[in-house]
């Protein structure tokens, strides 16, 4: 669930808006309890007085203080079914010139069913090297679902060849945009100097394509967000 702050009109003082920014706060429902008092007094302090839009993301909208949940109005997210899912996948096969049965897009759409990036990741995994798709592929050819951030984290930067750091990534159930974070976050532990700057090139590849996705809602364009951060930095 999301809620949007009922902030003010976010004008600069002078009847313009060319100030407004967008803020966005995640995870807004693990501010609560005697620990988070503080915080969460001032969170609805803020978004009670804020000139600016506030968007507070939530998993548990009722986890969240009463006071901040009356500053705000909700707008609640609900899975995607898999019928919604179907039409994406077929979208990005058109893109990306796989043929396609539907079968295997419904199974695909059925097995990640309120999912859609992890459709989006199955969809890769099977059509990878492939010019078409058979449900038999789906069932078959499925990602491993069982790898966590920590071994992606270790195959990209320590362990894995470019190839094999990219096949790590369709495995994880992580976001291209979550994964670049990550990698951002960790590179320059590990890596220095003409490495360092590589990694960081790639990166900034990434980024640009996930800039495109966002812009255009094309989610074929993970596919090079992906192959950037993930066979870039390795």
């Amino acid at each position: 669930a999301g809620a949007s702050a009922r902030a003010g009109d976010g004008d600069d003082g002078d009847g313009t808006a060319s100030g407004r920014q967008l803020v966005v706060l995640d995870e807004a429902d693990n501010i609560h309890g005697n620990y988070d008092r503080g915080g969460a007094q001032a969170i609805t302090r803020l978004v009670k007085e804020a000139g600016q839009p506030i968007v507070l993301i939530a998993n548990e909208y009722y986890e969240m203080s009463r006071g901040l949940r009356n500053a705000t109005e909700e707008v609640e997210f609900r899975d995607v079914s898999a019928r919604s899912i179907v039409p994406v996948l077929r979208d990005l096969c058109r893109r990306e010139g796989v043929e396609y049965e539907s079968e295997a897009l419904q199974r695909i759409a059925e097995m990640n069913s309120g999912d859609l990036r992890g459709a989006v990741n199955d969809l890769q995994a099977v059509a990878e090297g492939k010019e078409s798709i058979t449900e038999e592929d789906v069932v078959t050819g499925g990602r491993d679902r069982s790898v966590d951030i920590w071994t992606f984290l270790d195959a990209v930067l320590k362990e894995k060849t470019p190839q094999e750091a990219l096949y790590t990534a369709y495995d994880v159930d992580e976001t291209p945009d979550d994964l670049t974070r990550w990698i951002e976050d960790k590179v320059s532990m590990l890596y220095e100097g003409p490495e360092l700057a590589r990694a960081y090139d790639a990166l900034g590849n990434a980024d640009r394509w996930l800039g495109r996705v966002r812009a255009t809602q094309n989610y074929s364009y993970w596919r090079y967000a992906t192959d950037n951060l993930a066979a870039g930095v390795a």
